[in-house]
Parts: structure tokens; C-alpha cells; sequence
């Protein structure tokens, strides 16, 4: 009888393995059995029909089984050899070679029963190079590598298919025959699934495809069900705690809302009154707004941080660039001029006296709103009584440095804004631990921007079109990629390009910004095009989000194949929004369909949400928004676009697992429990405070 496994055990252990392949393991995330057996394969090749020698044909891929009749290695030449063995069946004879591998001959034994798979050739007779090879000791033994559907894995370098799969195989035939059962028996009986075991052995060996894609459904199922835990658990954790109730009839509010200049849209008034119902409650609000670039979401943060600011306490709105923060903090602070709030920007700029005095103001509950960068959750940095916490753009940020910002306040409101929308299926998982807000409506007159994708031969009809635009009085944009593993050549080849604008546009009035210059320096700049000092800004990526010009009606991106769509999204929505059209023109010649099909996409759609559902369907979830960002871990097996419906089932079993049993404790969900906490308990605390 064999020696059963412990799924807990560690992979070095195993016959075969030894440090040094469990360092290679290791390198691929599998440390324990349980971790091996969950490394599932890429792909599946069907070896499993056999064909006689006489049959075979020239460049096909084949298996075919044969006896050994003679084996030889001779040398080439001085750092050359060449092995061979001769394998025969009752219908011919075929010649298996291995170049630089003596050791081959020794393998077989004549008389031995072989099975190859590789791609065959004939040239006077039949060969076929370098085979995946299976000697079979007799009649009823399994094969692992040849003659039935073989499992491909991802690899490290120095660790070959053959030896990952001889281990899984060997793993899985001593596992406990029962393997623990997580998913609710109802949905098991609903959807036919097999076994765990049952599931675990045939997607790594299927004894055909039907058994492996049933098997795939239900590992796609434990999947999603145990990570709608995580998001459930945390939404149950923020529902049960105590917060600080707003006020929602305070003077400041009221004098704010009566020098609006412009009345909110219907969008905005269904966010605002949502937001406004979570901050008047004592549980903590966890809030997602998300509206397309121009929709209007710092509004209605501003209302809401207006809020705690009437109930005495105080808001803090985090960016995540200095340039984005200063735009918000002068936009803000104009607007809050009537209402006599002590509004103050913190960054790491300044002087060291001039930031201390800040801190100590704001400690001491002098300052009502702060708005910062990364700069606000330095250890220097306390608030007197933080009560809401805004985050923009909050893709941008981890999950620690999220958490640590909520740290600042004793369980703080949190509204978190993105303006890049979330497709439905992508926001379950990454933010189903958050009620979500939509702002779907662009306000009134602002008009989608026209939008050109140009061949680098053509580029001349946008500068053009943009000189134009200068002597009607409006602004430009000239956007350059610069990448970050490569920031100093980039930067020199900004510069390089930003003399030729200057030789292009004489007698104009340019400017120059980008992510490496000192604070104060990208400050002034962004000051003089704001004022129309500067007709023309040459920038990267550093005014993606937030900037607001609404005199700028021309941007031309340059190598616009280098920035995905949700970025060429967020770029072209900083022209248009004044009174005049924006023009948006793409310089590109992309080498890749992809590359081709972005630029497409880019002049064909104008709404946020649905380019949203474009970049998800053409990047896929993982590249899309990265889920590490936000403390959970990518997905082995399921996809969210094929596994919508799954998706849709395992939340809300989950939300009946939570609803009666938060804590994982009944003996029916014992098993899911310890599942979860195997999976997910170092997690889990990194997610929860994010």
C-alpha cells in the first residue's frame, strides 16, 4: 500500500525532487504538494491515437509504439554526437534520434516495448527527432508522456516538462482518496460536478476532454467561490463596525450648494444623495464613484467632504501626482472660498519648517481638508479626526498604502474614484467588497471628442491642425511616451523632440512637462498653461488624470500604440471640456493586430464604459486592472470573460455562506473554512485594512 501525502507537505520531499528542484518549484510558486497539484497546465495535447509506421506521414505530428531492434551513438565530430535507436511494429521500422545526448542509448534496452510522439520525417526511410519517449514495462501500464491526453505546463528555466509532469503524476496517485468538499452540496448536484479528487487527477491527466472540462468547471467554481469569500467577508466587516454619523444640514454645505455656478446632473444627483445616505449613518461608508473622464465625480467628492467638515471633523482627498493634487487643491479651494474652509495642500515639497508647521496645524484640527499625494500617510502626518477619506484614481495606489491612509482615522468614511469605468464581471471581483456609484451622464454641452488615428507619414495634417488651434487662441497638447525602464533615454529623446516642436512652431509660446522634474518646477508650468502663458505643453503621461485646461482643444499623441486604451482614454479626456470641440489625434504605425486593433477602437469609441468592456474583452482581466494591486491573487483557472454566469452563481453563494455564517464556523462549512484560511488567511488581513 502506498504512503499516503499531506497536502501540507513539502514538494522537496518527494521522490525525485530534492533541494534543487524544489528551488526551481520554488520559482513557479509551488512549495507544497497541495500548491503542486493546484499548478494546473496551460494546455492539453492529445497523444492518444496511435499510428502504425506504414502509415504515418511526412511532417505530421505523431505518437506510435514500436519494439527496440537496435541502438547506437557515433560521433560527428569532436563536440557532435548523434543517438539512435531503431524501433519497429508488425508494419516497419522507424529510426528515433537525439543529438548531444549519449546517455539516450542506455535508456532502452532492445526488445523493450517504446512509445514516441514528435513530428516525423522521411528522407530514404522514416525518423523522427528528439520524440518524447515512454518505455512501457508491460501491457497494463499508464503511460505519463506519450498515448493519452498529456498535460503542458509553464515553465521555469533548467525545469523540463517531462520532469514537472513525472511529478504531478506521481503526486496525485498517492493523494488521500478524498479530497475536502467546499462547495455547497446543492450546487454539486445542480452542476453534476465531480468529485474534488476526481476533479483535482483529470485536469491534469483527462481521460478524455469532456471529463477535463467538467473537471475545469468545478476548479473554476471553487475558484470564484472562495474569492467572493474574501470580497464578502470584508463588506461583512465594514457593515458590522461603528463609524461617525455625518451631519447632513450644515452651513457650509448650504453656502456651497447656493453658489454652485452650474446645476448637477441627474447622475450626479442620484451619486450625491447615495453618498450622502452612507455618510449620515454610523457604519462606515466604502464607496466606489466611478464616472468617465469630465463626468463630474470631484464634485461630488466635495460634497461629501463638505459634510465632514459641517459635522466638525475633517476630509482628505488623496492623489496619486503631485500635479494632480496641486490641480485639486486650487480647484477645490476656489470653490470652498465662500465657505471659510481651512483647505491645505501636503506633498513632499516645501521646506522642512513650512511642512512641520502644516502638520501641526492639522493635527491640531486648524485645517478642515487636507490634499495630498503618497505624502499624507507619512508617519509625520495626523489628523485631529479624520472622517472621510477620498482616494482618486485609486488604481493607482496598493493596498497598503489604501489601508494606511484609513489608518489615520478611527474607522473613516472611504470613497474611492476611478475614471477608468469597471466592466460588471471585473468589479465583483476586484471591488465586490464595495457599494458601487455610477455617474453616467457627461454634463451638459460637453461634446465627445473627434478623434483621428494618422500613420507617422500623415502626422502632418495634426500639427497643422494644431497650429491652428493656437492662432485661434486655443491650447495644445503633444503627448510622448516615456518608459520607465528606459526613463533616461526617453527623457533625452523628449527633449530631442521637444526642440523640433520649437522649430515647427516659431513664435509660439511652449512649454515642457514630465515626471522627473522637481515639484516646484512642474507647478510652474502647469500654472503658465493654465493662465495661456504656454500655447503649447509637450508632456508625457504626467497629465493623464485630473488636469483641467478647458481652453485646450488639440492633443496629439505621439507613438500612440505604446499606451493602452483605458490611458489613451484618460489623455484625450483633458481637451473638450470648455465651449469649444476637442480634436484628438493618434500618431502611430503599431507592428501588432492588437497595437492595430487599439488605435480602431480609439477613433470608433467615445464612451469610457464601453471601451471599458473593448480593453477587457481585448486584454484580457488580469492586464485590464491588475488584481496583485489589490491584494488578491490572480486567477489559476477562471476567466472572466467566459466565466461570467460561474461568477455570477458563486457570489451569491457566498453571500448566503456570509449571511449565516461570516466566520466559517459550522460544521458544514468546516472543511470550506480550512480551505480558505490555507488559501487566503495572509492575505486576507492585507486585503481587509486595503
Amino acid at each position: 500500500m502506498k504512503n499516503l501525502l499531506n497536502l501540507k507537505d513539502s514538494v522537496q520531499d518527494l521522490k525525485g525532487v530534492g533541494p534543487q528542484r524544489a528551488r526551481l518549484l520554488n520559482k513557479l510558486g509551488v512549495g507544497t504538494v497541495e500548491d503542486l497539484i493546484r499548478y494546473f497546465p496551460r494546455a492539453w495535447q492529445d497523444r492518444c491515437h496511435l499510428t502504425e509506421i506504414r502509415a504515418l506521414e511526412s511532417g505530421a505530428i505523431t505518437t506510435l509504439c514500436g519494439l527496440v531492434r537496435r541502438r547506437s551513438t557515433f560521433r560527428v565530430r569532436s563536440n557532435f554526437n548523434i543517438t539512435r535507436i531503431v524501433l519497429e511494429d508488425q508494419t516497419g521500422r522507424i529510426e528515433a534520434t537525439w543529438f548531444n545526448q549519449p546517455y539516450m542509448r542506455n535508456r532502452f534496452q532492445d526488445g523493450q516495448r517504446v512509445m514516441v510522439h514528435g513530428k516525423v520525417e522521411f528522407n530514404r526511410a522514416w525518423r523522427i527527432m528528439n520524440p518524447e519517449y515512454e518505455i512501457l514495462e508491460d501491457e497494463t501500464e499508464n503511460p505519463i508522456h506519450t498515448g493519452r491526453i498529456v498535460p503542458i505546463y509553464p515553465l521555469t528555466e533548467k525545469l523540463t516538462q517531462r520532469v514537472l509532469r513525472s511529478t504531478v503524476y506521481n503526486v496525485l496517485s498517492r493523494l488521500p482518496q478524498s479530497l475536502p468538499e467546499i462547495i455547497p452540496p446543492t450546487v454539486v448536484r445542480k452542476n453534476n460536478f465531480p468529485s474534488p479528487g476526481r476533479a483535482v487527477n483529470d485536469i491534469h491527466f483527462p481521460p478524455n476532454f469532456q471529463a477535463r472540462d467538467q473537471a475545469r468547471q468545478r476548479l473554476v467554481w471553487e475558484e470564484l467561490l472562495l474569492q467572493q469569500l474574501v470580497v464578502g467577508r470584508l463588506r461583512h466587516r465594514y457593515q458590522e463596525s461603528k463609524g461617525t454619523a455625518l451631519k447632513r444640514d450644515g452651513a457650509g454645505l448650504e453656502k456651497f450648494t447656493s453658489h454652485l455656478p452650474f446645476e448637477l446632473t441627474s447622475a450626479q444627483v442620484r451619486a450625491r444623495d447615495q453618498i450622502f445616505h452612507d455618510l449620515v449613518s454610523s457604519r462606515p461608508m466604502h464607496r466606489l464613484l466611478q464616472g468617465d473622464v469630465g463626468s463630474g465625480k470631484t464634485i461630488i467628492a466635495v460634497l461629501a467632504m463638505l459634510l465632514a467638515v459641517d459635522s466638525g471633523r475633517q476630509a482628505a482627498l488623496m492623489a496619486p501626482t503631485e500635479v494632480l493634487a496641486a490641480q485639486h487643491y486650487m480647484s477645490i479651494k476656489q470653490l470652498l472660498d465662500p465657505c471659510g474652509v481651512n483647505i491645505e495642500l501636503i506633498t513632499s515639497g516645501g521646506t522642512a519648517p513650512e511642512r512641520r508647521r502644516i502638520h501641526e496645524r492639522l493635527a491640531g484640527g486648524e485645517i478642515n481638508l487636507a490634499v495630498g499625494t503618497h505624502a499624507l500617510i507619512q508617519q509625520s502626518v495626523v489628523f485631529n479626526h479624520l472622517a472621510l477619506a477620498v482616494i482618486d484614481e485609486q488604481h493607482r495606489f496598493g493596498v497598503e498604502q489604501r489601508a494606511m491612509l484609513r489608518a489615520k482615522g478611527q474607522q473613516p468614511h472611504v470613497l474611492v474614484m476611478t475614471a477608468t469605468p469597471i466592466p460588471r464581471t471585473l468589479s465583483m471581483t476586484v471591488y465586490g467588497d464595495l457599494d458601487v456609484t455610477t455617474i453616467n451622464e457627461l454634463p451638459p454641452g460637453r461634446r465627445p471628442v473627434q478623434t483621428r488615428w494618422l500613420a507617422r507619414a500623415e502626422g502632418r495634417t495634426a500639427y497643422e491642425q494644431a497650429a491652428r488651434a493656437a492662432e485661434s487662441g486655443r491650447q495644445v497638447y503633444v503627448i510622448f511616451p516615456l518608459i520607465e525602464e528606459s526613463e533616461k533615454m526617453d527623457l533625452k529623446a523628449l527633449n530631442s523632440e521637444y526642440e523640433h516642436l520649437c522649430q515647427r512652431f516659431k513664435g509660439r509660446k511652449l512649454g515642457l512637462l514630465h515626471g522627473r522634474m522637481k515639484t516646484y518646477d512642474k507647478e510652474k508650468v502647469m500654472a503658465k498653461f493654465r493662465a495661456g502663458e504656454i500655447e503649447i505643453l509637450a508632456a508625457t503621461t504626467v497629465v493623464e488624470v485630473g488636469v483641467d485646461v478647458p481652453n485646450a482643444t488639440v492633443m496629439v499623441i505621439e507613438n500612440a500604440d505604446r499606451f493602452g486604451l483605458a490611458q489613451l482614454h484618460q489623455l484625450r479626456g483633458r481637451i473638450g471640456r470648455g465651449e469649444h470641440e476637442g480634436f484628438c489625434f493618434l500618431i502611430a504605425d503599431p507592428g501588432t493586430a492588437e497595437g492595430r486593433a487599439r488605435m480602431e477602437i480609439m477613433t470608433r469609441v467615445t464612451d469610457g464604459f464601453q471601451l471599458a468592456e473593448e480593453d477587457l474583452a481585448l486584454r484580457g482581466p488580469g492586464e485590464f486592472l491588475g488584481l496583485r494591486q489589490h491584494g488578491l491573487p490572480e486567477f489559476k483557472l477562471a476567466d472572466l470573460l467566459r466565466d461570467a454566469a460561474c461568477l455570477v452563481e458563486a457570489r451569491e453563494a457566498a453571500q448566503e455562506i456570509i449571511r449565516q455564517d461570516p466566520d466559517l464556523q459550522k460544521p458544514e462549512n468546516r472543511e470550506l473554512g480550512q480551505v480558505y484560511a490555507a488559501i487566503y488567511g495572509e492575505r486576507e488581513s492585507r486585503v481587509r485594512s486595503g
